[in-house]
């Protein structure tokens, strides 16, 4: 299953999840942690002053942060200070296990979709929507085995080994 097609499921299943969410890089890592529960998202886009990508911003990196600060250092630290600034992306005629690949090797769980023709972010999938994903195509080839087992003509019977 390619990437596109997850992420044309993603949007199917949640219509209201259709932008991609950003933060700019100078705002609180505060107001980045309330959009993200606001919006029930484990990532942000992270953006400059023209709108271009700097970074993503990931539950991960609101722990790693209030593991450095404290509560209240996050009301007055930027994202700058504490996102990922080393953006890896998905495609969307990507393989769903290339992208798996990515995300295990990384040890992430968040990873956007650059469109190549454009170079916008798309989407942002998470190890949860490759999982859901991986879950549909494996029922998938189960009910088709069980159909072609079932159908007439066909014998399931194995004899025992001697």
């Amino acid at each position: 299953m390619k990437i596109g097609d997850i992420l044309l499921r993603k949007r199917q299943r949640a219509p209201d999840m259709q932008r991609v969410l950003t933060v700019q890089e100078n705002e609180s890592i505060a107001t980045a942690v309330e959009k993200m529960g606001a919006n029930g998202v484990g990532a942000l886009m992270v953006t400059d002053e023209h709108g271009n990508i700097v970074g993503i911003f990931t539950e991960r990196d609101v722990v790693k942060t209030l593991h450095e600060l404290g509560c209240r250092g996050v009301h007055d630290s930027p994202l700058s200070a504490h996102m990922t600034r080393e953006v890896v992306y998905a495609h969307p005629e990507e393989d769903m296990f290339s992208a798996l690949e990515k995300m295990e090797s990384r040890r992430f769980r968040h990873l956007p979709v650059l469109d190549p023709a454009t170079k916008n972010v798309v989407g942002v999938i998470s190890m949860r929507d490759l999982s859901a994903a991986e879950l549909d195509q494996v029922k998938f080839e189960r009910d088709a085995m069980e159909e072609m087992l079932m159908a007439p003509g066909v014998s399931a019977y194995v004899p025992p080994e001697k």
